[in-house]
């Protein structure tokens, strides 16, 4: 059985995505977790080093970035995923355009995060499940509270752009996937112990 396997999507695979996919990985690591995290983008180019402000945000937070290269969005990507987290709407249109059978399995990331603050994770004992198990049910859990939630403004559930601004948008911008990466990390092994 494989790895859980998250797909995290921007538009250049050069500054939300691959923030999110480091912030990621390391709460995955953390959690103890057999998730696998990569990441890519709508119009990337393959092969380009993360943008310096992406990397500098990174390394304040203790992640190396070394190595890490861009990688362009294609089908086949999108289909060898199991949940795409997209940083806007317009992103996870895009990625249901391009793999139309990824519908049930792309959010925006703020909305996932919100879906599964919102959903009855105690309740579902994932701590019995393999770390592909709880995956798949964390996403069963996330998709039935969307009944229990009011909608969000237009743009809502978007990740500003920080590409072109100042280092502290980038921080900011860390901060807020930092946010929805604990939300949702921490729901399948339930509330930390101690």
């Amino acid at each position: 059985m494989h790895a859980f396997r998250i797909l995290i999507v921007c538009t250049a695979n050069l500054c939300r995505s691959p923030m999110a996919e480091a912030l990621l990985d390391r709460q995955v690591r953390q959690a103890g977790l057999d998730w696998s995290v990569s990441s890519a983008g709508l119009r990337a180019r393959n092969g380009r080093r993360m943008h310096e402000f992406a990397a500098s945000t990174l390394a304040s937070r203790g992640l190396e970035t070394v190595g890490w290269r861009s990688r362009r969005l294609d089908a086949g990507i999108v289909a060898a995923s199991d949940l795409i987290l997209t940083a806007t709407a317009a992103h996870r249109a895009a990625v249901v355009t391009l793999e139309p059978r990824a519908l049930a399995r792309t959010f925006p990331l703020l909305q996932f995060a919100r879906l599964v603050a919102a959903a009855d994770v105690a309740a579902a004992d994932l701590a019995g499940l393999t770390p592909t198990e709880s995956g798949h049910q964390l996403m069963k859990l996330a998709t039935a509270a969307r009944t229990d939630l009011q909608p969000v403004e237009s743009g809502g559930y978007d990740i500003a752009d920080p590409i072109g601004r100042p280092l502290g948008h980038f921080d900011s911008c860390a901060a807020i996937l930092s946010g929805a990466i604990e939300q949702i990390v921490r729901s399948p092994n339930g509330p930390p112990s101690g």
